[in-house]
């Protein structure tokens, strides 16, 4: 995707001078649908699927430093290119993820909306449905916590630890260092 941003940056509002950076950032397009899935449950505009990779766009961009100037002190403004709307758009109707929208409208309204299909909702649930850890995550979390262990001490055994016995157990304590941290569930 790629976008704009506009900083604002002066001794008073008087001499302020504004500067633009063009930004680009990489995704996938399971991160761009989990981000504007939810307004298209109900049928969204154009406009509104803008708005909404504008925020992705621009939390993307502060997730990838290298792509985000120095210079920025306070964005006042941010942009994601009208030809990455249209990529977006385009990109989910060919995977059949979304379909024209159909709710009737004023005549004077000339937005052009979108609904998710059927495909688009099982995989909106997907990747955005709260999960409850499995039981032996909440054990290797209990473990963890009756045992004292702190997160460096969690991640040298995950480092450590093989799956050795083919059912995950490297995955499940990595799981648990992120809900120790106030990553997960």
């Amino acid at each position: 995707m790629k976008g704009e941003a506009t900083s604002d940056k002066g001794l008073s509002d008087y001499r302020r001078k504004s500067w633009i950076w063009r930004l680009e950032f990489d995704t996938s397009w399971n991160e761009i649908l989990e981000h504007v899935g939810p307004p298209l449950l109900d049928e969204a505009s154009e406009t509104e699927v803008a708005k909404y990779l504008n925020d992705l766009g621009f939390d993307l961009a502060r997730d990838q430093p290298a792509n985000w100037p120095n210079e920025i002190d306070t964005v006042s403004k941010r942009v994601v290119d009208d030809s990455s709307v249209n990529d977006v758009i385009v990109q989910l109707f060919a995977l059949d993820l979304i379909a024209r929208g159909i709710k009737r409208r004023t005549q004077s309204d000339s937005n052009r909306y979108w609904v998710l299909t059927d495909a688009g909702r099982d995989q909106v649930m997907r990747l955005r449905a709260l999960r409850r850890p499995s039981p032996a995550v909440l054990e290797t979390r209990r473990r963890a916590v009756l045992d004292g262990m702190t997160v460096p001490q969690l991640r040298k055994l995950a480092i450590d630890m093989h799956d050795l016995d083919g059912k995950g157990r490297k995955q499940e304590l990595i799981d648990a260092i992120l809900i120790a941290e106030g990553h997960g569930a």
